[in-house]
């Protein structure tokens, strides 16, 4: 009885990082819009070129779905988010170190890489947050998890709005 208490704790433990997953890419999503405009500004581009921001972010969606779906196949679930987050950390670094050096060229490499990284994670983590419980209930927890992706979406803009 104890094992299975444990092993229950552990799934909503999981679940419970997933569902913080959720928020996280919702939130750095939402965050697009405002990252436009600070990037036009600072790099003094015309209204197409700082759009080319959003483009090379949204760009990695589709380009990054299918190979996410066969990194998913092959290294399963704990071992794509971790590729995943890896991966957004990465373009998070790509960007700040364009920031830095004032090349924009390497602001849209640092958001498609960041942007393909989120891709990834929702690829991994939607059977994810399906398959961390009974299956019956599967249905909810995705559905309940997908809730805390909007709430990241609804509040990332109001904070990031606050913070410029």
């Amino acid at each position: 009885m104890a094992q299975s208490d444990g092993r229950s704790a552990t799934v909503t433990s999981a679940y419970a990082i997933v569902t913080c997953l959720f928020f996280a890419w919702g939130f750095i999503t939402s965050l697009v819009d405002p990252l436009v405009a600070a990037v036009k500004g600072i790099f003094q581009l015309s209204d197409v070129e700082a759009q080319l921001s959003a483009s090379a972010f949204f760009i990695a969606y589709g380009v990054m779905s299918i190979p996410a779906a066969v990194l998913l196949s092959r290294r399963k679930a704990v071992g794509t988010v971790l590729i995943a987050l890896a991966l957004m950390v990465a373009g998070c670094l790509i960007m700040l170190a364009a920031a830095n050096i004032a090349v924009y060229e390497l602001v849209l490499l640092g958001l498609f890489v960041l942007a393909s990284g989120i891709t990834i994670l929702q690829v991994a983590a939607n059977p994810l947050a399906a398959a961390l419980g009974a299956p019956e209930r599967s249905h909810f927890r995705l559905t309940f998890s997908q809730t805390f992706n909007s709430l990241g979406t609804f509040i990332g803009p109001y904070l990031g709005l606050r913070s410029s």
